[in-house]
């Protein structure tokens, strides 16, 4: 895989500390700070995907009430051509729909 290079600019106080870390994880500097680089985009990147499947852990559970009184709905109206009432909808919905232990 092909290397672009980049450069930037530390602290002077700062370098015999990173020099030292370094040397404790046996890289060279340049490998060390490669390495640190690497992880933080990883960390960002981790930090993003948690965040958009907790998005999308809400949007299941909203889409799951939705659907629940939608059917409730439906079924009151479906239950006026014969009898079904309200209250049954709603045990049908809690039943069949919303998962259990009081999670929708």
């Amino acid at each position: 895989m092909s290397k672009d290079s980049i450069s930037f600019r530390l602290e002077r106080s700062i370098r015999p500390a990173l020099t030292r870390a370094a040397r404790v994880a046996g890289m060279k500097v340049s490998n060390f700070v490669e390495e640190a680089v690497l992880e933080k985009l990883a960390e960002v990147e981790n930090r993003r995907t948690s965040q958009e499947i907790e998005n999308l852990s809400k949007e299941i559970v909203l889409l799951r009430e939705e659907l629940a009184l939608s059917t409730e709905a439906t079924l009151v109206i479906v239950g006026q051509q014969k009898p079904y009432s309200a209250e049954s909808a709603k045990q049908w919905v809690s039943k069949h729909l919303k998962r259990r232990e009081g999670r929708a």
